[in-house]
């Protein structure tokens, strides 16, 4: 009877036979793969679902353990090599255990039938499962067994969202599937029989008990000893996924928009050295005011490669902001850009001199950061002290528009008002910029002036380096940044040149520097443009841009020789301020010794100083300038003669060092060898007081 009932299975297999003598190879569509963000040694940084909503990754089938392939081909499907897409043993086996027991023991389908049955999902039925054999054969026609078994270890379910052995080998055990152990071999050759019934994270009990059994038969089939077999089922089951990596997540998700359909996107990044500068931001962030966060940008000099890139101190607590490309003020980041044009265009020099006093440009009056001055100053100390009246100064003799046309002219735009042209104040800030283009900048200066755009993608041609400035220029600007005195508590490990800038209301923060091998861009500041509470450059930025070198590999034997190691260009002048060329002596009015009054420059005229003694406080002098006189002359505070020597020298007044040891309101006067002074009245107040 049951034999009887068997003749029309075969009488429909053999006529669906017939027919697919005939038939044509099955269209496939192509597969939508999740993005995977990688560092230049292919390490993960960040995975993206694919566009249908799942983890799946492709397989390398050459990677594979041969051995989970024979172990997968023992229990799925023996003679996957020797048949056409359907096994007909294996059918007549399945029909004779369904019709002798009465219900489905068996499928008897192939690896070539799964697939089908993922690509095209129908519900299990006797007219389904003919479907699924023709289309099995169509299958085989157009694919190699090569191609569908990568086709089916890329589409196989193991609960939840993950598709795949790739997804569910570096989800479940955090590794790729060439490195799994026996037991993890059993596990995902048993989760897809019924996926969402054994996923380990949510049924472990069920999905131990299925590797068991497929263990079982890998001993029985003789693919596994005993004494294998039984270390397999002591080793315990994932009961959680892993988490997802997600090192560098804004530049991965930018990335990502902007390779949609790619696969794998490989970065010029460093997995391990961005993994270590993300704990860095983190513990930072966390001593950050509320509102308040950073970023930065590290490069390769050589290549212009990015090698990390952070745009905020935490992605998952801060916000998605990525501040490395957000438009801010770069306080005063772009002076040694002003310095440079002016070395190149032969209007200025290193020893060239300025009188920093209260200056007046047309309707523009800059003031210094810590609103003083500092009297006659050569340029080299005005960058190095960043000085605001000697950089407006300078652009104002080298014109904003020659800046804003040379930075154009490399593709870095300089953010202005709609309607405001580019002014005087784009010296102290007045514009917008982006942290990645200030790096660029600066590691331009560590390329001696040869500019190239940053890429963060490994095989992306580095296009043909402009010049930003003349080598000579850009050795000038080395030379006086290698001796910026460094944040206090810091020494240089390393031959590091940098530059701080704080921008209005301490809305940002700033450090830009580089070693001959690196360039490190740090921004601190408030993403809502709102007031900061006292962040600065040199007191915030630059410490975080010391301990980030610290953490760098070495630069010995890598990248360009900073000014002090490399022969200085033909057109350096090595010349004292005396030596110079008249032309190149003074930016700005030049003093006339012994001529004209004394008048005292700095402090200003009302100035209010936090300097005066406080009880344990260490006492600091405080140096008052004065211009023009002839010496020897007289200094009285408060009316009451100041004991001092030195001022007796030929020539104009020299400055003076005075040690307060009063507060309050305080009268500063100089007297000259022929009668002639100056005066100024201040309020002098303990640090610390308001």
């Amino acid at each position: 009877m049951r034999t009887i009932r068997l003749i029309p299975l075969l009488l429909a297999l053999a006529g669906l036979g017939l027919l697919l003598a005939s038939a044509p190879p099955l269209p496939l569509e192509p597969l939508a793969y999740s993005t995977e963000v990688v560092d230049r040694q292919g390490r993960p940084l960040r995975r993206f679902l694919s566009d249908d909503g799942y983890w799946r990754l492709p397989v390398e089938l050459e990677r594979l353990d041969p051995a989970f392939i024979n172990n997968l081909l023992s229990i799925e499907d023996k003679r996957f090599y020797r048949h056409h897409g359907v096994d007909p043993l294996a059918l007549l086996r399945a029909g004779w255990q369904w019709l002798s027991q009465g219900s489905i023991v068996s499928g008897g389908s192939t690896l070539s039938m799964q697939t089908v049955r993922l690509l095209h999902p129908r519900p299990r039925s006797l007219v389904n499962k003919l479907r699924q054999i023709g289309l099995a054969w169509r299958l085989e026609q157009g694919l190699s067994k090569t191609q569908i078994l990568r086709l089916y270890l890329e589409l196989t379910p193991y609960g939840g969202n993950i598709q795949g052995v790739q997804a569910a080998s570096l989800i479940y055990f955090g590794k790729p599937p060439w490195r799994l152990t026996p037991s993890e071999q059993a596990l995902l050759i048993a989760l897809p029989q019924s996926p969402e019934r054994r996923r380990p994270d949510r049924h472990r009990q069920a999905a131990q008990a299925a590797r068991d059994r497929i263990l079982q038969r890998l001993q029985q089939a003789g693919r596994l000893s005993p004494a294998q077999a039984d270390t397999a089922r002591r080793q315990p089951i994932p009961t959680a996924r892993q988490p997802s990596p997600t090192l560098a997540a804004h530049l991965s998700e930018r990335l990502q928009r902007r390779h949609a359909r790619q696969q794998r996107i490989k970065t010029s990044l460093d997995a391990p050295l961005q993994a270590n500068l993300e704990r860095l931001a983190r513990r930072v962030q966390a001593g950050l005011e509320a509102g308040a966060t950073l970023a930065l940008v590290l490069v390769e000099n050589a290549s212009g490669k990015v090698l990390a890139q952070i745009g905020s101190g935490d992605y998952w607590s801060v916000g998605q902001w990525d501040m490395s490309r957000a438009l801010r003020s770069p306080g005063s980041t772009l002076k040694p850009f002003i310095y440079g044009l002016g070395f190149e265009r032969g209007l200025m020099h290193p020893e060239t001199r300025f009188i920093d006093q209260p200056l007046r440009a047309a309707d523009y009056a800059p003031e210094n950061f810590n609103a003083g001055y500092s009297g006659l100053v050569s340029l080299r100390s005005a960058l190095q002290g960043s000085l605001n009246t000697a950089a407006v100064a300078a652009l104002q003799r080298i014109g904003p528009e020659t800046l804003r046309q040379r930075l154009a002219g490399l593709g870095i735009s300089l953010h202005l008002a709609q309607t405001a042209p580019a002014g005087l104040a784009i010296a102290l800030g007045g514009v917008g910029m982006r942290l990645q283009d200030l790096v660029a900048l600066y590691a331009a200066l560590a390329n001696q002036g040869r500019y190239r755009p940053l890429s963060s993608l490994l095989k992306e041609p580095p296009p043909a380096p402009s010049r930003l400035l003349s080598e000579t220029a850009a050795w000038y600007l080395d030379d006086i940044l290698r001796q910026t005195p460094p944040p206090k508590g810091y020494r240089r490990q390393r031959p590091i040149r940098f530059k701080t800038g704080t921008s209005y209301g301490y809305r940002d923060a700033w450090a830009l520097g580089y070693s001959p091998r690196f360039t490190l861009g740090v921004w601190l500041g408030r993403p809502d443009n709102g007031y900061g509470k006292g962040l600065s450059g040199m007191g915030d930025a630059a410490p975080l841009l010391f301990e980030v070198f610290d953490r760098l590999p070495t630069d010995s034997s890598h990248g360009a020789a900073t000014a002090a190691d490399r022969p200085a260009p033909p057109g350096v002048l090595r010349l004292s301020h005396a030596h110079l060329p008249p032309s190149l002596q003074w930016l700005g009015p030049r003093p006339e010794p012994g001529t004209g009054a004394p008048r005292i420059h700095s402090p200003p005229d009302g100035a209010s100083l936090r300097q005066g003694p406080s009880p344990g406080s260490t006492a600091r002098p405080l140096l008052i300038q004065v211009q023009g006189g002839s010496a020897p002359c007289h200094w009285l505070i408060n009316g009451l003669p100041l004991q001092i020597g030195g001022n007796d020298k030929p020539g104009q007044c020299q400055p003076l060092h005075w040690l307060p040891d009063q507060r309050g309101q305080v009268r500063i006067q100089v007297i000259d060898a022929k009668g002639r002074g100056d005066q100024i009245g201040i309020w002098l107040s303990a640090e610390g007081e308001e």
